[in-house]
């Protein structure tokens, strides 16, 4: 796998996965067991297209995860962080 995020212009912040994998688990609580996968799935869900990601945010949402969504997309694919939000606002609208 590359050490990089998905796609974000070149004047973005290199992906530092360990920066992401610690802010993942302080977000938990407790450490990332299958770490690979995590990532894996994450940089899946960023690169997949805008009615896929939107499943994958309304699944974490439902889920009960989606502050830990909201981290690994800050680190994997920043330029989908409003997507993100705009997919929340939808899905929970009120």
């Amino acid at each position: 796998m590359a050490a990089t995020g998905c796609g974000g212009s070149s004047d973005a912040a290199p992906y530092d996965e360990t920066a992401h994998r610690t802010a993942l688990e302080q977000r938990l609580g407790h450490q990332v067991n299958d770490w690979p996968t995590v990532l894996e799935l994450e940089r899946e869900s960023c690169a997949a297209d805008a009615n896929r990601f939107a499943l994958d945010v309304a699944l974490a949402a439902d889920g009960g995860r989606l502050e830990a969504k909201r981290v690994n997309i800050a680190y994997v694919c920043p330029e989908r962080s409003a997507e993100l939000e705009r997919v929340i606002t939808v899905a929970r609208p009120g």
